[in-house]
């Protein structure tokens, strides 16, 4: 239901340009961001659909990360769920980024 929504909602006057000037503002000088918006938005035809829609909403929430998680995690959310092709999973690259990872969520680890 809500493809169709985002769907009727871009074929409003002055929809597709908010959401332009939104996603600009959003991701300012992240040009990781900025890339991930513009290929979005370069496939507005495609709008309405799950997958246009489902990457509207994960480049949203990597906005969000960007904004109040650390570095780190933002930057791994944004790899892992802006990546070209099928829906992706956030996940972990290497026992580095791993264990980063792990002794954040679980601080406790880092007495073991």
């Amino acid at each position: 239901m809500m493809c169709l929504d985002v769907q009727r909602a871009l074929s409003q006057e002055g929809v597709l340009e908010a959401l332009q000037a939104d996603l600009r503002a959003r991701t300012g000088d992240d040009a990781e961001l900025g890339q991930a918006a513009q290929d979005l938005l370069s496939t507005v035809s495609q709008a309405g659909g799950r997958v246009w829609t489902q990457k509207l909403a994960l480049l949203y929430q990597a906005c969000l990360m960007r904004q109040v998680a650390p570095d780190a995690v933002a930057d791994l959310f944004a790899t892992h769920r802006l990546q070209q092709g099928p829906a992706t999973v956030f996940g972990l690259e290497g026992v580095e980024q791993a264990s980063w990872y792990l002794h954040r969520i679980w601080p406790r680890l880092q007495a073991s």
